[in-house]
């Protein structure tokens, strides 16, 4: 072999081998390369967890997601989860608080709304949570038309968002909860904050506020006043009467047969029926079975309707008596007046003093006695300057009457019968002067027993027929308004519903 093939042969077993050897390094570098991607993916992978993990379990799904949407003439609103919760427990607050005594055996604040039925169709967190969509588009559609025509929250109410406020930070501390925000999150679910509860809360008032603007914003003239008041008269009207049912049920005909028991009733009912007049009345009631009976005052529009018609006849007369039947007894009537409403208002302040009740609700003597004689007090510590600025101020001070102890005990507008009988006799007796004040016990048939100190202010510029067509004229052209925003309005829920605490 000459040396130029030699060389040849070993250039070419070189570039043989090497090519074999570079081929080989290849195949390590691609599975290295693999090895390093697959490494980054799974360290990706396992980021992406921890930061999903993260998100969960943080509040940004509860204040970041859209839970509702609602659409209004004006624009579009989401509302997170978050403030959908704030809607939702107001609304419940607002159910619950209006049954009243019977709020807690109708719902069991211990057990899951979504546990306990309101139909058989539906839970109560279903009701609330219908009756919360309705709220929030009634408020959504009425804060953006407040937006829309530059109306502002005014200083009083702005300021009423700020008390409120202060008093989630008092209730905070007082149970003890580190901060506001927890114990929002606590009461109202996960991701409420103050932020969220002030906007909320801002919202509401607005609307609120931009609502009675304009409802107080209609007019009416005496004229139309008039015109809807006698239109309506049959329904506005006030009737003064006895009632009393003589029920088939009543131990005095336990012995009779069905037939025998339905003309029993028949009988004490028309013997009650010869009453003279209410006194006369009570004493027949008192006389059959040991009942007692007292004077009702309702509308035309409440009267019974077993007896409506007979009372609403033109030539209906105080004293006339009547027996209307029933399914289950007999009704005896007897009618005193029937009122037009055409007198003034009247205006009063007045501090009340409850009678403390013992363990089975019962008031003592003694507990009466106390109230009546802390009464006595207040009204001397009054006549040492006596103003109505000074009874105003004294019955912010001592008044447990939560409906006016912080505006100064006034209340105005006061029609007959609407307080307790003793107040009323006081404010509509004939020659009544602004400036006088008496002492009266609230009555053993009202639903509290203590004494009050009252101070009349004076009558109204209304009579209480015109106030009461003012009131449903007004209400009646809120409502159309009102309609008019809420009608063109859409609900429509979100992805994040799903973490509302809808329970």
């Amino acid at each position: 072999m000459s040396a130029s093939q030699e060389k040849k042969t070993r250039v070419g077993q070189r570039d043989g081998g090497a090519g074999k050897h570079n081929g080989a390094m290849t195949e390590e570098e691609k599975k290295s390369r693999a090895f390093r991607r697959n490494t980054i993916i799974v360290i990706v992978a396992v980021v992406v967890i921890v930061a999903l993990s993260l998100i969960i379990t943080s509040d940004l799904l509860y204040r970041n997601t859209t839970a509702v949407t609602v659409t209004t003439a004006s624009g579009t609103t989401k509302y997170s989860p978050a403030e959908l919760d704030v809607f939702y427990r107001n609304t419940f607050n607002s159910i619950y608080s209006s049954y009243g005594d019977f709020a807690s055996y109708l719902i069991d604040t211990s057990t899951p709304l979504s546990e306990q039925s309101y139909t058989e169709d539906m839970t109560w967190a279903d009701y609330i949570y219908e009756q919360t969509l309705t709220s929030m588009k009634q408020i959504t559609a009425v804060y953006d038309d407040a937006v829309a025509n530059g109306y502002t929250l005014p200083e009083e109410l702005s300021a009423d968002v700020d008390g409120q406020m202060e008093t989630l930070s008092l209730y905070a501390s007082m149970y003890g909860f580190s901060s506001a925000d927890s114990y929002l999150a606590q009461v109202y679910g996960k991701g409420v904050n103050t932020q969220v509860f002030r906007s909320v809360l801002t919202r509401m008032e607005t609307a609120q506020g931009y609502s009675e603007s304009i409802r107080a914003g209609f007019t009416y003239d005496a004229s139309a006043l008039d015109t809807y008041y006698n239109e309506n008269a049959d329904d506005l009207d006030v009737f003064t009467y006895y009632a009393y049912t003589v029920y088939t049920s009543d131990a005095a005909f336990a012995d009779m047969s069905e037939e025998e028991q339905k003309t029993a009733a028949r009988a004490a009912a028309e013997e009650i029926a010869l009453a003279a007049d209410g006194e006369d009345f009570a004493a027949r009631v008192n006389e059959f079975n040991g009942s007692e009976a007292s004077e009702t005052n309702t509308s035309g529009a409440s009267l019974n309707s077993n007896y409506r018609d007979w009372m609403l006849s033109a030539d209906r007369q105080a004293g006339d008596t009547t027996v209307a039947d029933t399914d289950n007894g007999s009704i005896a009537v007897l009618f005193l007046e029937r009122s037009d409403n055409s007198y003034l208002l009247r205006s009063m302040r007045h501090i009340l003093i409850n009678a403390e009740a013992d363990d089975e609700g019962n008031y003592s003597d003694e507990a009466l006695a106390a109230a009546e004689s802390r009464i006595a007090e207040i009204e001397t510590e009054w006549l040492e300057t006596p103003t109505e600025d000074n009874f105003a101020a004294l019955a912010n001070l001592y008044s447990d009457d939560t409906g006016s102890n912080t505006s100064g005990g006034l209340y105005e507008n006061i029609y007959r019968h609407q307080m307790v009988a003793p107040i009323d006799s006081f404010l509509f007796a004939e020659g009544r002067q602004s400036g006088e004040t008496t002492k009266v016990y609230s009555g053993e048939s009202a639903g509290y027993q203590g004494w009050h100190l009252v101070y009349y202010v004076g009558e109204g510029e209304q009579t209480y027929r015109e106030f009461l067509a003012d009131n449903a004229l007004r209400s009646a052209d809120y409502t159309a308004w009102e309609d008019g925003l809420t009608g063109v309005a859409t609900v429509n829920a979100g992805g994040g519903l799903r973490y509302a605490n809808l329970t």
